[in-house]
């Protein structure tokens, strides 16, 4: 005899509702597609497992016990919160949770924009957490469950999480109007020499691993790397001092609204591409409807786009 009824399972106990809502063995089996003597034989295992006569029942007499009285109302509780359940299954604006993403700080990334918009609209009750972190701290938290899903350049991969490219940052070298070449009509490269350069990237470096790994010797010949920063923003603040040629994404700075002209040196220094990426945990993402809607609108949109 077993007494513990979270043991039993839910079946038994759904069909013991149907049964005493119908007042009917005969009844609940055809509502339930079961036969008969099934619903009987469950009926008589479920009060064998829990020790207890549930109804009185036979040909002409059906009446619940107490025990019955009591696991009926149970069961009809039951069986209403799973229609509820249903129901917001079944109902996809009523999703009222949280979707947290983490991002790099002043990435841009048309597909994901739009598919965060489609997100927002679909989901209008839901709660957006939207953070800046580094491209470590996000594929960590993804780990632990903290993020559903980042958006960053991940260059260094988690195994256990899964990326998806999006699409790509081009990265151009720019002098502003304040740099002593801006004015200069034809440039070469030599004109370059011994130029301060500064370095520009998305990592968190302590201060002796910039003076040993970025403002060395012959990092970034022929000029000379005078200064880093991980931030676009302090970026464009050095770009605008004039005193150093800045690497920048060309979409972020087209899309900024600067005090000064800059001139982008794409004929001296060769542009490059970062590629960007959406990291989220495969398990995760599936359980969550909003991150699972957004992963659908970006590939979306990136199909239409290509």
């Amino acid at each position: 005899m077993n007494r513990d009824i979270l043991n039993i399972g839910l079946d038994p106990i759904l069909q013991f509702e149907a049964v005493a809502r119908r007042k009917s063995l005969k009844e609940a089996a055809g509502e339930l597609f079961l036969s008969q003597p099934a619903v009987t034989h469950a009926l008589n295992k479920l009060e064998n497992s829990l020790g207890v006569q549930l109804c009185i029942r036979n040909r002409s007499t059906f009446a619940l016990t107490e025990p019955g009285k009591k696991l009926y109302a149970s069961a009809q509780k039951i069986k209403a919160e799973l229609k509820t359940y249903q129901s917001f299954l079944s109902q996809s604006d009523s999703f009222d949770g949280m979707l947290s993403i983490g991002l790099l700080d002043n990435l841009h990334n048309q597909a994901f924009e739009h598919a965060l918009e489609m997100t927002l609209l679909q989901y209008p009750k839901m709660q957006l957490n939207l953070q800046v972190y580094s491209a470590t701290d996000i594929q960590n938290m993804i780990s632990l469950g903290e993020l559903d899903i980042g958006l960053g350049i991940f260059n260094n991969q988690n195994d256990k999480l899964t990326y998806h490219a999006v699409g790509e940052e081009n990265i151009s070298c720019f002098i502003s109007e304040h740099h002593e070449l801006y004015h200069k009509k034809t440039l070469k490269r030599s004109d370059f020499n011994d130029s301060n350069y500064t370095w520009v990237d998305l990592s968190s470096r302590t201060r002796q691993e910039i003076e040993n790994e970025i403002l060395v010797a012959g990092k970034k010949p022929p000029m000379k790397v005078s200064g880093y920063t991980n931030n676009l923003h302090s970026a464009l603040m050095i770009l605008g001092a004039g005193s150093s040629v800045v690497p920048l994404p060309t979409e972020y700075i087209d899309s900024r609204d600067l005090h000064f002209s800059y001139r982008k040196l794409d004929e001296i220094f060769k542009p490059y591409s970062i590629k960007q990426s959406l990291v989220f945990n495969q398990e995760f993402a599936e359980a969550s409807l909003a991150a699972k809607f957004l992963l659908n609108q970006v590939d979306q949109s990136l199909t239409s786009a290509s």
